[in-house]
């Protein structure tokens, strides 16, 4: 689960772009023709005045696959500095908003992305492993105090 900057267009789809290492800077990925096939499905869960929640649903491993993703189609992850979802990113909005995007980022302290469920096959047996982490409480809060804070 990601909270990503913006409305979603679609409620549910496909992102189907090649990622590559940025050749600037080695640290970082980026959309490459000349990268290895990604592929990850999306589904809106909720929209709110300028974050969207979205649960991501990767095909491929890639490293950095969903952050790259979301900031290709212009929806980077809430607090992701890397890929364009960071404190530059809360610039241009009324004051107030610009101050309350700054604070949460700063109080989250970490870029908003979840991995609620991990899915492996065992190499020897064969059998499906399903990993499962709730949301932590933090990111709950987060959540709630941007719903609240449009509320009010």
């Amino acid at each position: 689960t990601g909270l990503t900057w913006g409305k979603w267009t679609n409620n549910n789809g496909k992102i189907d772009a090649p990622i590559g290492r940025d050749r600037k800077d080695h640290t970082k990925y980026t959309i490459s023709e000349n990268g290895k096939k990604s592929f990850t499905d999306y589904k809106v869960e909720n929209q709110f005045r300028h974050c969207t929640l979205v649960s991501f649903f990767p095909k491929t491993g890639r490293t950095h696959q969903i952050r790259v993703h979301a900031s290709h189609v212009g929806h980077p992850i809430f607090g992701d500095e890397k890929y364009g979802g960071g404190i530059s990113k809360t610039k241009g909005f009324l004051p107030e908003f610009t101050q309350f995007y700054k604070k949460s980022m700063s109080e989250f302290n970490r870029h908003a992305l979840h991995a609620k469920s991990l899915e492996v096959v065992h190499p020897k047996s064969k059998a499906n492993i399903i990993f499962k982490a709730p949301l932590p409480l933090e990111y709950l809060n987060l959540i709630e105090s941007i719903e609240s804070f449009y509320e009010g």
